[in-house]
């Protein structure tokens, strides 16, 4: 054989050689291909209960407060699963929408039309739950929904106003919050002159609240002299030029919203020569708070769903509404068939025998999902720490 065609054979052997290779590859490609999707079908195929909550945030701690708590209870239980009553084991799925409007939009709407989500837990706060409902409320095999956060009152007489009764509010709502603000207000104010600051970015649950309050301080004779939304668009310092005025000066200063922008606020006012008592509500129930309250020369008070044992007081937080998340839907999906209709019949037909006494506090529902035995707490902040106050 001539070297020249000895060349020319190794070369069409090479190239015979690296096609088999080629074919091989993707042989081998599409049944490992094949084989992970069988498996991770199988995997999806199961029933599962969604947990939609926002944790990879930053400067919002109570959803990663409330999972820290949700997963303490799984390894206290020993279990990664729930079990139905025909002892079928379900699922457990994170699901994270980053506190996005948009994210939560498509978030809920796949679980919606995937049959195998029987029940969701969610979401952060009021305004993404309120978008959650708009896309479940559409559907004609509608999720049940359990809602451990958000306080907006209006959240459920939208689900009642289209029938949707398998869902349920772990937290008493915020018309049972504004009650005991303005009761507080009554007593730290003389002449019932107050500020109230919401926070933009939460707006179902910062305008509502923010008006039940200012409409129930008015209905006791008080004036609301400051009313007006912080966050990415407006400040505090807005609103600077009403303090310097002596007939409209507030005695006392409620914030309505989440942390971040709560922090923020404290900051621009500590650097004032103001010193009135504050009042937070409950989506500042967060420990930073009591590390940044010290720069603060006034009293300042806070609003918790939970009640706190003497160990909680210097680190406050929704763990225990996260603990409890887990043993209410754990109670659910024990006494269901494990199908997305046998959990929605047991919550719609089934409200009043759900309740229990939980780490956060007692939880009782009313026909229409409500926690009736739920009730605000109110805690004063010294030193560092909680300290319960009832004198109001």
């Amino acid at each position: 054989m001539k070297i020249s065609d000895l060349k020319k054979y190794i070369k069409l052997r090479r190239k015979l050689l690296w096609i088999g290779a080629m074919v091989i590859g993707t042989i081998v490609g599409l049944v490992v291909s094949a084989s992970w999707d069988k498996i991770k079908a199988f995997f999806e195929s199961e029933p599962y209960v969604a947990v939609l909550v926002s944790t990879k945030t930053i400067d919002f701690d109570i959803p990663k407060d409330f999972i820290d708590g949700f997963n303490h209870a799984r390894m206290e239980k020993g279990k990664h699963y729930f079990s139905s009553k025909n002892n079928d084991k379900i699922q457990i799925r994170y699901e994270e929408d980053f506190l996005s409007k948009e994210k939560t939009a498509i978030v809920s709407e796949k679980l919606n039309s995937d049959d195998n989500c029987i029940l969701i837990i969610g979401n952060s706060n009021s305004t993404l739950t309120s978008i959650n409902l708009d896309v479940l409320m559409a559907s004609n095999n509608k999720v049940p929904f359990i809602i451990p956060i958000a306080t907006d009152e209006t959240l459920l007489k939208k689900a009642e106003s289209v029938d949707y009764k398998a869902v349920l509010r772990m937290l008493p709502h915020n018309g049972k919050q504004s009650d005991a603000i303005e009761r507080l207000v009554s007593k730290l104010a003389t002449n019932r002159k107050v500020a109230i600051y919401g926070d933009e970015d939460n707006q179902s649950y910062s305008i509502n609240l923010l008006r039940d309050i200012a409409n129930k301080v008015r209905k006791k004779g008080g004036t609301i002299v400051i009313e007006e939304l912080i966050g990415p668009t407006n400040s505090f310092y807005n609103s600077i030029v009403k303090w310097t005025s002596e007939s409209k000066h507030p005695e006392v200063i409620v914030y309505v919203g989440v942390s971040h922008h709560g922090l923020l606020f404290l900051d621009q006012i500590s650097e004032l020569d103001i010193s009135v008592p504050i009042i937070f509500t409950d989506g500042c129930l967060v420990t930073s708070l009591l590390s940044n309250i010290s720069k603060y020369t006034g009293r300042a008070f806070i609003l918790s769903p939970a009640e706190f044992t003497e160990e909680d007081m210097f680190l406050p937080s929704y763990k225990h509404i996260g603990e409890d998340a887990f043993t209410l839907a754990s109670s659910v999906i024990k006494r269901s068939d494990g199908t997305r209709n046998g959990v929605r019949n047991l919550i719609a037909n089934n409200k009043k025998d759900l309740g229990f006494f939980g780490k956060a506090g007692r939880y009782g529902f009313s026909p229409h999902g409500e926690n009736e035995e739920g009730v605000y707490f109110v805690y004063e902040i010294k030193g560092g720490k909680l300290e319960r106050f009832t004198n109001y």
